[in-house]
């Protein structure tokens, strides 16, 4: 189940388009809504100014485990 977090500034005006954006990861992916888990969170950023994104982005995403099993043994 792969897991995207956005991380937004507070300030942000703009609306994130989450729907959108869930539908666009799931036709790269090949996954289904369902098991595309998308959460938004809205935080204030304490670093210097040399960041100036509005947001940040972290992906996980897990293979199936025939996957992994298939991979570790051609190891």
């Amino acid at each position: 189940m792969p897991l995207v977090k956005l991380f937004a500034r507070s300030s942000l005006t703009k609306v994130v388009p989450l729907a959108a954006l869930q539908s666009k990861l799931c036709g790269i992916w090949g996954t289904k809504p369902e098991t595309t888990k998308l959460m938004l969170f809205h935080c204030q950023d304490w670093t210097d100014e040399s960041f100036q994104e509005d947001i940040y982005v972290d992906i996980r995403a897990y293979g199936a485990f025939s996957t992994v099993v298939e991979w570790l043994c051609c190891m």
